[in-house]
C-alpha cells in the first residue's frame, strides 16, 4: 500500500515511475534501465532485500545515483545500516506530497524541466 501511495504521489507530481514489488526486483530493473533512471525511491523495510541492501546494490552499479529512502524508523537507528555512503534524503513516514515534492525538486529540479523515471521499491 505504501508503494502505491508513493507511486501515485510521484505521478501526480509529473514524474514517470517504474514500480517494483521488492528490493530484488528494484535492483534488477535499475540494472536493466540504469541510463533511464535519475532517482531511486526505496522503502527501508522491503521483502527479499531491504532498503539498505538495495541501496548498496544500486550505488555499486552506479555510484552517482540519487536515492531517497523512506522509513518509519528514526533516522539515527536506520542510518546505522549505512556506515559509508548514505542516501541523499531520508523521508520519515508518513510524509505528504509537499514534502516529497520539495525533496525531488532539490535533487532533480522541477518535474516540468524534464522527464524523470523513478523506481519505487
Amino acid at each position: 500500500m505504501a508503494r502505491e501511495q508513493s507511486v501515485e504521489m510521484l505521478e501526480l507530481l509529473g514524474y514517470d515511475t517504474i514500480a517494483a514489488v521488492d528490493g530484488v526486483e528494484g535492483v534488477r530493473i535499475f540494472r536493466e534501465r540504469l541510463n533511464q533512471i535519475d532517482l531511486v525511491l526505496l522503502g527501508y523495510a522491503m521483502p527479499k532485500m531491504n532498503g539498505a541492501e538495495a541501496f548498496n546494490e544500486v550505488t555499486r552499479i552506479r555510484p552517482d545515483v540519487k536515492v531517497i529512502l523512506d522509513s518509519g524508523y528514526t533516522e539515527d537507528v536506520m542510518l546505522l545500516n549505512f556506515p559509508d555512503q548514505r542516501p541523499a534524503v531520508v523521508l520519515h513516514k508518513p510524509y505528504n506530497m509537499e514534502i516529497l515534492k520539495a525533496e525531488l525538486e532539490t535533487l532533480l529540479g522541477s518535474a516540468d524541466s524534464g522527464d524523470y523515471e523513478d523506481v519505487k521499491s
